[in-house]
């Protein structure tokens, strides 16, 4: 049988080894609580930066998407720009030379009788197509006159012993009538070729005897395209001068 002494000695011996055991408890619960909020920590950093770099690459995305319609839109403009400038048609040029200057004094030239004739050696840069001029026949209607082309060659006399290119004549047209000489369907580049041309009206007839002729007004301007001016053969400067207009075309380059 133990006596007190010892019991109070295996008491206290047993109380010691409890309070041992309930702290290394405690402490393992804390080690776990510990542990606990570490891996909570650690989860929440993970989807933090999951989700930032989520972001990163949306806007890489938003900036390269933006950065492409740039270029496409680029593109498209550039390509309709250089659509527009090689549609853009070159135009012909016209050209209107005339062998007189409205003053507003109009006079006829009548062109009855043998030799009579107005005549205008031109220097033409492109395609003559056309020349017209204005003449009366007296208020009757009755009458004829003839245009001629030549190729031009020297002088006037040389040039009208050579061979016509082309001839129209005009019968019983109206008084103060613009008789036109369309030659765009005469030569197969739609007009006399570049050059220099004599261009004659001559050969008047009226079996009505009021006559036939060409109006005339100043004298024109100087014109390159304008080499000389004839009345019956002779070269003149001055004065009245007929009224004859040619239409020049310049083909685009």
């Amino acid at each position: 049988m133990l006596n007190p002494a010892e019991n109070l000695c295996g008491i206290s011996a047993f109380l010691k080894t409890g309070f041992f055991y309930e702290r290394r408890f405690f402490d393992m619960k804390k080690n776990l609580f510990a542990a606990a909020g570490a891996m909570l920590l650690l989860a929440a950093w993970s989807m933090t930066a999951c989700g930032g770099s989520a972001d990163v690459a949306d806007t890489s995305a938003d900036t390269a998407g933006t950065a492409a319609d740039t270029v496409i839109t680029e593109a498209i403009t550039t390509e309709a720009v250089t659509e527009v400038v090689t549609e853009a048609p070159k135009r012909d040029k016209i050209v209107y030379v005339s062998t007189y200057l409205e003053d507003g004094n109009r006079t006829p030239i009548s062109l009855m009788g043998e030799g009579t004739s107005v005549a205008a050696h031109i220097a033409a840069e492109g395609i003559v197509e056309s020349v017209a001029a204005n003449c009366p026949s007296w208020s009757d209607n009755v009458g004829s006159l003839t245009m001629k082309f030549y190729a031009w060659n020297t002088d006037y006399e040389t040039t009208v012993a050579g061979k016509c290119l082309v001839a129209e004549t005009f019968v019983d047209y109206e008084d103060n009538a613009t008789l036109e000489m369309d030659l765009t369907d005469d030569f197969a580049e739609g007009g006399l070729p570049a050059g220099e041309y004599l261009w004659v009206l001559c050969d008047g007839e009226d079996a009505g005897k009021s006559g036939v002729g060409i109006w005339a007004q100043g004298y024109p301007e100087e014109d390159a395209a304008i080499k000389g001016l004839f009345k019956n053969g002779k070269e003149y400067t001055s004065g009245p001068s007929f009224e004859a207009d040619f239409v020049i075309r310049i083909p685009a380059e």
